[in-house]
């Protein structure tokens, strides 16, 4: 995947950005100064990890700790702040509305 005109945008906020190739469909996440390529099978598994974390950002204030975000892949491994985690939060569920809205449209044309 080359960062250009193919890449399509699907959020960004203050801490980073998911976007799409156009050409080989693999998902970009930028996370402050870490890149993560995905297919869209594993932005699926990588995004389904962040499940118990929304219930717990939630039902908690903010603090100063620190979380630990495996990846499948070894020796990859996400080290953020709460603030860091609720904006990576938000970035995969606007991300993953933008793709359903995506589809739905690609299908009806």
């Amino acid at each position: 995947m080359i960062y250009s005109q193919t890449l399509e945008v699907l959020h960004e906020n203050n801490f980073g950005h998911i976007a799409k190739c156009k050409c080989c469909d693999e998902i970009q996440v930028g996370l402050g100064n870490t890149l993560l390529t995905f297919s869209e099978k594993e932005f699926q598994e990588f995004d389904y990890f962040f499940d118990e974390i929304r219930a717990y950002i939630t039902s908690s204030n903010p603090d100063d700790r620190k979380f630990t975000i495996q990846t499948k892949s070894k020796g990859v491994n996400l080290y953020l702040s709460y603030l860091e985690l609720v904006n990576a939060v938000d970035l995969l569920d606007n991300a993953k509305i933008m793709m359903m809205v995506n589809g739905l449209l690609k299908n009806s044309l």
